[in-house]
């Protein structure tokens, strides 16, 4: 019998479904579980398939996971394993500081997002072992559901089955939700009165094309919403958020909307297009498509892609790029929830709230390429 103690980014990115059919593939009984420190493996097999195993593990994990060491010791154990199993994550003291980011909604995702005939169309929480939030709805490692902010929300039958079943994309998937069960909008004017409507984003939407200003609470903070091609919109925030020069980032839908609006190099492509979705300085292109109170003077554009499945649904609804800024003032903590939100009220004139809660903020990264 090994154990086998795996440390890095192997929480919350799918690592344990992966050992799992890892271990099925190859025959091996034992099981997997997490704890403080990583992922913990038990293996009922020789020195030869332990070895195989951890050869198969480094060349095939799941991408957005990183392993920074591996421990292999032999044990005992009383009575055989029969078959593979995911145990319920062991207690440690021991802690580990490896957290994984936030990641953009991933292509599978976002085509059932926008499928029709899917049970999550259009479902602004769309999430898999792939992507959604990670570091800001933790409260307490291991990573389970139970030691997140999604704990209050009770899996309805068909997402818990998918979380059930080894093959699927939402095996052990902690952030699993749909329409039924999982997080839900509601919209608010800065008096603090509920906006009922059947379509929520679509209130939003309009208030943005019409020049309002919309707070929206996204993965790890708000953001201040505006059209980004209008002028009057755009200086009301200024005015509003006492921001008179330093320039705004700019949220595009996809990668040929930022062609459109800025010059950018294969690399600044692929840094825009990561699963972090930074901000990219770019160098602008002359183009009306947007106000030049966005960067007043200035020679650069930060742009960054819509990176959750909300963004996404904004985006597509207003065919229009938006600026999104953080919603606090200069110096002061982002905010995070909605009394936080409603003490800034006088900046914005609607929000677009949620129900999941942010447990640890986090503002958008700014990059850039150098020569």
């Amino acid at each position: 019998m090994f154990c086998i103690e795996i440390r890095g980014v192997v929480q919350g990115v799918g690592f344990r479904p992966f050992i799992y059919n890892l271990a099925i593939s190859m025959g091996l009984n034992g099981e997997v579980s997490n704890n403080g420190y990583g992922v913990l493996i038990l293996l009922d097999a020789t020195q030869e398939k332990v070895d195989e195993f951890i050869r198969n593990m480094r060349e095939n994990r799941p991408p957005l996971s990183e392993i920074d060491s591996i421990k292999i010791t032999r044990t005992k154990k009383s009575k055989p394993f029969e078959g593979f199993s995911i145990q319920m994550s062991k207690s440690t003291k021991l802690l580990s500081s490896k957290i994984p980011s936030d990641i953009a909604m991933c292509s599978e995702c976002e085509s059932e997002l926008f499928d029709k005939t899917n049970r999550r169309f259009e479902y602004p929480f769309i999430t898999c072992t792939n992507c959604g939030p990670r570091f800001s709805i933790i409260k307490n490692l291991p990573y389970d559901r139970k030691n997140t902010s999604m704990d209050e929300f009770v899996m309805c039958q068909e997402c818990l089955n998918e979380y059930k079943n080894p093959k699927d994309r939402r095996y052990h998937a902690e952030t699993i939700g749909c329409h039924k069960c999982g997080a839900k909008l509601s919209l608010f004017d800065n008096s603090g009165k509920k906006i009922e409507s059947k379509n929520i984003i679509d209130e939003a939407v309009e208030a943005i094309r019409s020049g309002k200003i919309v707070a929206i609470k996204g993965i790890g903070c708000y953001h201040l919403v505006c059209d980004a091609s209008n002028d009057s919109a755009v200086k009301l925030l200024r005015e509003r958020k006492q921001r008179p020069l330093k320039p705004f980032g700019v949220m595009v839908k996809d990668a040929e909307t930022a062609k459109s609006i800025a010059i950018m190099s294969a690399k600044e492509q692929e840094l825009l297009s990561s699963n972090r979705r930074p901000i990219v300085l770019l160098q602008k292109r002359d183009s009306d498509f947007i106000s030049l109170h966005v960067a007043p003077n200035m020679s650069q554009i930060g742009l960054f892609l819509a990176y959750t499945p909300l963004h996404y649904l904004v985006l597509q609804r207003l065919n229009r790029p938006i600026v999104a800024t953080s919603a606090n003032i200069s110096d002061e903590p982002l905010c995070k929830n909605y009394d936080e939100i409603m003490r800034f009220s006088s900046v914005w004139d609607f929000c677009l709230e949620h129900n999941r809660e942010i447990v640890n903020s986090c503002d958008d990264s700014v990059l850039f390429v150098e020569n």
